[in-house]
């Protein structure tokens, strides 16, 4: 799993962000947790997927990775509107995802 190097996190889950990051790599999919996923294909703009649910979502791109982790669904949405109004704040728009591929080849780059 690729991971955003400057991953979004919610509160909850601030002080396991290293640990629950392992557990995730190495396939543990633990309930209540939920990442939000740069999608492989081009439909969607962010993929909120729960922890659990890890196993069945498949990437067809590589370019895809975590962009954020919460502790709950609710905290996930919170986390979702935060990235909105950052990228609003920054472009004035609403492209999520050119966002986050345009700071991942900044930082790749």
């Amino acid at each position: 799993m690729k991971w955003y190097e400057k991953l979004y996190i919610g509160k909850t889950v601030k002080k396991k962000k290293e640990s629950l990051m392992c557990g995730l790599e190495e396939g543990k999919r633990p309930f209540g947790i939920w990442v939000i996923m740069l999608p492989g294909g081009e439909a969607n703009q962010l993929e909120l997927i729960p922890a659990w649910n890890l196993k069945f979502w498949r990437s067809e791109s590589e370019n895809s990775c975590a962009v954020g982790i919460a502790g709950s669904k609710e905290e996930a949405v919170s986390l979702l509107l935060e990235i909105v109004q950052d990228v609003l704040r920054e472009t004035g728009g609403a492209e999520l995802r050119a966002w986050f591929e345009r700071r991942k080849e900044r930082t790749e780059g």
